[in-house]
């Protein structure tokens, strides 16, 4: 750039007072498409044509996406026959093998309304709370009832709907209304979403429900092919499979409790120095076998009462009771369940001939009621008798440890030691002996499980599924994509045309045939603050990229005229909030560190800033020395960071254009420019005032700057059109408060590069 200004440049005399030299700039690359800059214009403007491809993308997702998309889950269950000669429902009962017929009537009976009624309550898809079913029914009440296009409820609010007629209130039913609604609504929804089908021609099952959501499907698959199973097994193999349950979970509960008292034992005798086997005295036997008697009927009553506990825990969740060991042992519960079992199979039979209704099959089912309140009736007395039992043991207990008390208290130190220890070793030795028996009963039930094989087994259960088994409608969605990233490249490509904001060197030097002297970061609010102002950051960092542009513009202000340099440089812009007081603050700086005499005046009477840019005493400004009321020494201010001279307007002058063009001025700017190798003069901006032109014809040099990419070029057109009329131009331009990283993006000219690759060379 340097080496155009030169070729261009002519003599002072060749020129009229005020102008530079011509520029030639260099001529713009116009050979066809530049792919570099085609990079660049894409990752200048991603954001609006990533904006426009995916709100184009998420249109056509919602367009494809209208109907939700849907899941299925399947779960396979394997039906297991004892032999080979199934005709009929009672051959099927009785354990024959299923042929197609059979496994048809499986499949009818697995989508019936009666066991998708016993597969709603058991997935409790219906609350039973009152006050849980009175807020569903709110809820139902507050959508709207009839709405004549349904899919724009997924779309609209409610509000709205009622609003427009496209749906009407809905009145509030009672709780039983609404819970029969939701229960018919459950089952509905199993019925639409269930399939069960033979796989080929084996004895497989697979149990398939459809849904919106994967999690629902999997849940509602694996709980219709559990229940299926169950009804399979029977009931025998429930209270089989509950008493292993709780078996496991007791002796699970007593192995901690063997290994508690074991390390209780343990360090009971470390702690008392008795050895393995110590003998006791004579005087602890009696307490000793008092204990031994006490361990026993504690661990007794401790059994009984866990397994009150377990009973009460199942009669809270109101589960059955036929899982109890009691009551499976009692021939009179196993009388009733045969009965039970035998009027089931006349039921199922009686059904499939005459329907729901007949009077015999209702009074079959009056019988097995009667059946059921005699079967709790004996649960009843069961737990009656277990509490009894515990009643007494807790008796026999509490006579037990008086009389421990009353021999332990006449025993010595080291009776009553051994006497604890052997009460540990009692108790963990009953302890030991009841988990040895619980474990063999649960051995024992698991045994009984294996030998009492269910009419059907799960041999894969449902996974939630990872793709919707709907057809995929992501065509939409990438159309939608393509088409509106090409709107909006178009979109991009006229904001690019439309957008005015200088931004480069080269684009300026093209669009206004003058120079462009340099680019002036702008300072993060962090530096701001460290270092309070622009001019104290560049006498603090000499070798930063901010004092490198300020030490570009006297530069390339020293060969806008060879023989004769300006030494009275006006500092302007067009408008206001482009860094005029700052940037000649900064100049002023670096020409004083290269050893220069430098003086900053106040000339934007309208606007002052330079005094607060550097404070001092003195309260003489400027018009104080024109009007004579102070002299020069005492208006001006002395800054030690930077070494310049300051001459301020502490205050809007009353007649900024008298001011302006008095003779005073022109003697007192005159006296400064023998005083100092250079005089900056801060003004006006060009355009709504005079006063930026007037300070011109005082100036041998006028500076421009530019706010990059916020100053269009018409309004730096229209501010060099105000000065040209007046007689005066511009010698160069300077962009400032530049994003240097923002403009690393838009590569004009190679800027892109100063600020970038050879930042190495800089301290900021």
């Amino acid at each position: 750039m340097m080496e155009a200004i030169r070729s261009a440049e002519t003599t002072p005399e060749a020129r009229p007072a005020g102008r530079p030299a011509p520029y030639h700039p260099a001529p713009v690359h116009t050979g066809g498409p530049d792919p570099r800059g085609i990079v660049l214009f894409l990752k200048r403007r991603r954001g609006i044509i990533l904006s426009c491809a995916l709100l184009g993308g998420l249109a056509g997702a919602l367009f494809g996406y209208g109907g939700e998309p849907t899941y299925s889950a399947s779960a396979l269950v394997l039906l297991q026959p004892k032999n080979a000669d199934v005709v009929d429902v009672e051959a099927v009962l009785a354990g024959r093998p299923p042929e197609a017929s059979f496994i048809e009537t499986q499949i009818r009976l697995a989508k019936s309304p009666a066991f998708l009624g016993q597969v709603v309550d058991r997935l409790r898809l219906v609350p039973d709370d009152p006050e849980e079913l009175r807020r569903i029914a709110e809820a139902e009440a507050a959508k709207p009832a009839t709405a004549r296009l349904s899919w724009l409820e997924r779309f609209l609010p409610a509000e709205w709907l009622l609003a427009t007629g496209l749906a009407s209130d809905a009145p509030v039913p009672e709780a039983g209304e609404i819970r029969e609604r939701l229960r018919r609504a459950r089952m509905s929804e199993l019925q639409d979403g269930l399939e069960v089908r033979r796989e080929g021609s084996s004895l497989i099952l697979s149990v398939t429900f459809t849904s919106t959501d994967p999690q629902r499907a999997a849940r509602f698959a694996n709980g219709i092919a559990e229940i299926f199973v169950e009804q399979q097994a029977g009931d025998r193999v429930a209270a089989l499979r509950a008493a292993a349950d709780w078996l496991a979970t007791r002796t699970k509960e007593l192995a901690g409790e063997l290994r508690s008292l074991e390390k209780q034992i343990q360090e009971y005798r470390a702690r008392h120095q008795m050895l393995q086997g110590q003998a006791i005295t004579p005087e602890t036997e009696q307490a000793q076998a008092l204990t031994e008697l006490l361990v026993k009927t504690r661990a007794e009553r401790r059994e009984k009462e866990a397994r009150l506990l377990y009973i009460q825990s199942l009669l809270r969740r109101g589960e059955s009771l036929n899982a109890l060991s009691e009551v499976l042992q009692s021939p009179y519960m196993q009388s009733l369940w045969e009965q039970e079992r035998e009027l089931s199979m006349q039921e199922a039979d009686l059904l499939t001939r005459y329907g729901d209704k007949h009077p015999v099959v209702v009074k079959l089912r009056a019988e097995k009621a009667r059946l059921r309140a005699q079967q709790q009736q004996e649960i009843a007395r069961i737990v009656d008798n277990l509490r009894n039992e515990i009643a007494v043991i807790a008796e026999r207990e509490r006579s037990i440890e008086a009389d421990i008390r009353e021999l332990t208290g006449k025993s010595t130190e080291a009776a009553q030691a051994a006497v604890k220890l052997r009460e540990l070793e009692r108790e963990a030795e009953a302890t030991r002996k009841v988990y040895e028996e619980l474990l063999q009963k649960q051995k024992e039930v698991e045994a009984k499980l294996k030998m009492t094989e269910p009419g059907a087994r799960i041999v894969a259960h449902a996974e939630p599924p990872g793709a919707p088994s709907s057809p995929p409608p992501y065509l939409f969605g990438f159309v939608g994509f393509l088409g509106s990233g090409l709107l909006g490249l178009g979109l991009a490509w006229l904001r690019e045309r439309f957008d005015s904001g200088l931004r480069s060197p080269r684009e300026v030097e093209a669009l206004f045939g003058l120079p462009c002297f340099a680019l002036v970061p702008e300072l993060d609010r962090a530096t701001l603050r460290r270092y309070g102002s622009p001019h104290a950051y560049l006498a603090a960092r000499p070798l930063s990229t901010f004092a490198e542009s300020i030490r570009a513009i006297h530069t390339a202000l020293a060969t806008v005229d060879i023989d004769h340099p300006p030494r009275v440089i006006q500092i302007t812009s067009s408008v206001p909030g482009e860094g005029k007081t700052t940037t000649g603050a900064a100049l002023g700086a670096s020409l004083s560190r290269e050893g220069n005499r430098v003086i900053l005046v106040d000339l934007d009477l309208r606007h002052p800033a330079l005094y607060r840019l550097f404070p001092g005493e003195s309260r003489a400004s400027l018009v104080d020395v024109l009007t004579g009321r102070a002299t020069l020494e005492d208006a001006m201010r002395h800054d030690e960071r930077t070494g310049v001279d300051v001459l301020p307007t502490l205050k809007p002058a009353d007649n900024p254009g008298a001011v302006l063009t008095s003779r005073r001025l022109r003697e007192l700017l005159a006296s400064l420019r023998e005083r100092y190798d250079y005089v900056l003069l801060d003004s006006t901006p060009v355009l709504g005032v005079t006063d930026a032109k007037r300070t011109a014809d005082l100036a041998e040099a006028t500076l421009f700057l530019i706010r990059w990419e916020k100053t269009d070029a018409d309004t730096v057109e229209d501010a060099l059109d105000e000065l040209r009329k007046h007689g005066r131009d511009a010698a160069g331009f300077v962009l400032t408060l530049v994003d240097a990283r923002k403009l690393a993006r838009y590569g004009y000219g190679g800027v892109d590069r100063y600020y970038t690759k050879y930042r190495k060379y800089y301290v900021d």
